[in-house]
């Protein structure tokens, strides 16, 4: 598998847009002013005290301001835009353990910013990350492990980062898990778990879970058959531009009444206008 395999449109779902960092205890006002600058637009005042704390001994008051400081350089704030910069803060910011930064310097070798395009160090970032519990890149390994991407495909590995990034509330992770309990890649298939991960996605609003809970809803799998509930999901998942949406409300619609299929519509609005 090539190092540009992991361009692969499914890895990378979270962009580079960097936001700003809670406050930590020490260097707390110098940091907590750096915040309230960037907040206002005068990012060189940001830049200044950000500069400041990243000099720190400190070494998670400093990662965090080396983090901003390479959102700085990364989107042009105050300073000339400059992707090596930006990769070269946010490489001291991973290199003191912060799990943002490494999944961001993960992300910039993903996608060749700042850096040559490296897989290879993609994924090396990404685990360490990962095995600090951060969601987002638990999810990619995840990802990496099930399609194959710079690592040897290990479909059980891959459901196991899935579970841990959807028990964190990762709702791409959620529907990860649902598919792997519903075929059975890398675990025994077990319908209900399934169904309770398509719900999980569903509610986070992920248009494939919930067509996935439609069709379990119109057969009956893993929970009990409801085509009212699985008419309703069969709309929201089309307003959510879910492939075969159409098709599936057309099929549920042949075994419905009118009044069913006007109470499934208002389900769907009702729940559409809530999220």
């Amino acid at each position: 598998m090539t190092k540009s395999s992991l361009l692969h449109a499914g890895l990378i779902l979270c962009t580079l847009t960097l936001t700003p960092i809670a406050v930590s205890e020490s260097n707390a006002d110098e940091y907590s002013d750096a915040v309230i600058a960037y907040a206002k637009g005068d990012y060189q005042t940001a830049l200044k005290l950000y500069e400041s704390t990243a000099a720190n001994k400190d070494p998670l008051s400093a990662a965090k301001a080396q983090y901003s400081i390479g959102r700085l350089y990364l989107h042009g704030q105050g300073v000339e835009k400059n992707l090596e910069e930006a990769f070269g803060w946010t490489l001291k910011a991973a290199r003191n353990e912060y799990a943002l930064a490494q999944d961001t310097v993960g992300n910039m070798y993903a996608r060749g910013i700042g850096r040559p395009m490296d897989g290879e160090e993609a994924y090396k970032w990404f685990l360490k990350a990962a095995e600090q519990g951060y969601a987002k890149s638990q999810y990619k390994l995840g990802f990496m492990y099930a399609d194959g991407l710079v690592v040897q495909q290990d479909l059980t590995a891959a459901y196991e980062w899935f579970k841990k990034s959807a028990r964190q509330g990762f709702a791409e992770a959620m529907y990860s898990l649902a598919v792997a309990y519903d075929n059975g890649q890398g675990v025994k298939s077990d319908p209900a778990k399934a169904a309770r991960w398509y719900q999980e996605a569903a509610h986070k609003n992920i248009a494939d879970a919930q067509y996935e809970l439609s069709v379990l809803l119109r057969k009956g799998r893993g929970l009990e058959q409801n085509i009212v509930d699985a008419y309703s999901w069969a709309e929201i998942a089309g307003q959510n531009g879910a492939d075969g949406s159409a098709e599936l409300k057309e099929e549920l619609a042949k075994k419905m009444t009118s009044t069913q299929i006007s109470d499934a519509e208002s389900k769907a609005l009702e729940w559409i206008a809530s999220h």
